[in-house]
């Protein structure tokens, strides 16, 4: 996996990538009745260039972490199975040096966008 993000950042010079996973989560009533919920969970976008290599320890424990936080509640829901893994990967053009001028639709519409 790590190949296929130095291959993006060879072709784009700067992508960002972020991930999403659906998950199914499942409990057990008192009358035997098995309940099946659905889940959600996204991590932040993360910059990766030829300086700055994808941090999947980072994406593992935030997925891990948002799982904790929806169990946390004393729900007795435990996660069945993953039904949806994504990976998404797009251009990163950061603005920045002191040559850096933003693109003409931006600067005619006298706004700046903070990421």
């Amino acid at each position: 996996m790590l190949t296929f993000f130095l291959c993006c950042c060879c072709c784009c010079r700067s992508i960002r990538v972020h991930t999403r996973a659906d998950a199914i989560f499942r409990r057990e009533r008192e009358n035997g009745d098995i309940v099946h919920v659905p889940a959600y969970f996204g991590t932040r976008p993360q910059d990766i260039n030829e300086v700055r290599d994808v941090d999947i320890d980072n994406i593992a424990r935030e997925l891990s972490d948002q799982v904790e936080h929806w169990n946390s509640r004393g729900s007795g829901f435990i996660i069945e199975r993953v039904k949806n893994f994504v990976i998404c990967i797009t251009k990163f053009r950061p603005l920045h040096g002191p040559h850096t001028s933003p693109p003409q639709n931006v600067s005619r519409t006298n706004t700046v966008q903070l990421t």
